[in-house]
């Protein structure tokens, strides 16, 4: 269904709501002239009058969660039963020469204006005058004359198609907000497809950063049989590539489990590193400490590769449930505003490997270098 059908179909289902709960007002406030009439009329009518109450109040309670067929079947043939009824009022009438107003007539004006949702706004606008002469038209056809009552009260029926502007007023209203609420969700829905789409981009860019080209720099850099630390590397890649980013979630580890597996992991990339690790009892976020590890990692393969580092030191914390990790080298370092300019040139290192998977985690990254003094890392995650 498209967003005008819809937003269509919203706005008649409580157009409709609101006539049905018009015309239950109407009934109560006719309900002892429906009981006064009980003997002036033929069965026939007042059952039929009382299938068409029985049908506004049905809507009335209802309206709002019948599926729609049985709905636009109500919309039509209620209004046209109600018509049916005013015309055939005086048929009905077992008082000749009387001029009683028929009960019925009171829900004209709910009949016609429900009428806008299944016909063309001319059409409702032509049968709710035919409905307000209706009554009339009736004692004219069967008793031969119209009662001065009747005369009387034919006027303000008639003008009765003001309620059917209002509420095809209402329902136009109505379809503009739905319309609008309508594609606001949809372009809401896009954007978040879009936004996760990105991340998910971002996240394969990673693995393929941290773990596929540092094998195959890796690899370049070797000649003959393959080094132990190279296969092991190989398997680690394998292992990142088969296996989904975890999601967030309660999965958590110890600390010193999580201090484990970042030396761990560590130590494959350069074998030098010195580490410095403190911990409690306590335990830490499985997703916290993957994308820990995964920037610490970036870290140490920078400090190898870029920075020509021979002292390298890793001093981790898990505290709280919090991981605090400072990693320090003697390398080359930079200037930090060439940081900048490795990012626009999409270069993924620092911006998506360190600075981005701290970014998800809600984590900090601090970095500070000066050109031949070195850098120094900081990575703060709280829960």
């Amino acid at each position: 269904m498209g967003v005008d059908n819809e937003a269509t179909a919203r706005a008649d289902r409580q157009t409709g709501w609101l006539i049905a709960l018009c015309a239950v007002v109407f009934l109560a406030t006719r309900a002892s002239l429906a009981w006064s009439q009980v003997d002036e009329f033929s069965l026939w009518w007042l059952v039929a009058s009382g299938v068409a109450a029985g049908s506004f109040l049905t809507m009335a309670v209802f309206g709002r969660h019948l599926p729609m067929p049985i709905l636009r079947v109500l919309w039509l043939w209620t209004p046209l039963l109600v018509l049916a009824l005013q015309l055939l009022s005086y048929a009905a009438y077992q008082h000749p020469g009387g001029d009683a107003l028929p009960w019925v007539w009171s829900l004209e004006a709910a009949a016609g204006s429900m009428l806008v949702l299944v016909l063309r706004a001319r059409y409702a606008f032509a049968l709710a005058v035919f409905s307000g002469v209706s009554v009339a038209l009736s004692a004219w056809l069967f008793a031969g004359a119209v009662p001065s009552t009747i005369l009387e009260v034919t006027p303000p029926h008639v003008s009765n198609i003001a309620f059917v502007a209002i509420f095809l007023g209402i329902r136009q209203r109505i379809t503009a907000l739905n319309e609008s609420e309508t594609l606001a969700r949809e372009a809401s829905e896009r954007s978040a497809r879009a936004v996760a789409e990105t991340a998910q981009r971002a996240r394969l860019g990673r693995v393929v950063h941290d773990e596929v080209l540092s094998v195959l720099l890796a690899a370049r850099m070797f000649h003959g049989a393959t080094p132990a630390a190279l296969r092991i590397e190989a398997t680690q890649a394998l292992a990142v590539l088969d296996s989904a980013d975890p999601a967030p979630g309660s999965a958590a580890v110890p600390a010193d489990a999580a201090l484990a597996q970042l030396q761990s992991r560590l130590q494959r990339i350069a074998p030098q590193t010195g580490f410095v690790l403190r911990h409690d009892d306590g335990q830490v976020s499985v997703h916290a400490v993957t994308h820990m590890v995964a920037a610490v990692a970036e870290a140490l393969r920078n400090a190898v590769r870029h920075a020509r580092a021979t002292t390298i030191t890793v001093q981790a914390t898990v505290t709280g449930g919090g991981i605090h990790v400072i990693v320090t080298d003697d390398g080359v370092g930079f200037d930090e505003t060439a940081l900048n300019d490795a990012a626009t040139r999409g270069r993924l290192g620092v911006a998506e490997s360190i600075r981005g998977r701290m970014r998800d985690i809600g984590a900090e990254a601090s970095i500070r270098s000066t050109p031949g003094r070195g850098t120094e890392i900081q990575l703060r995650w709280e829960p």
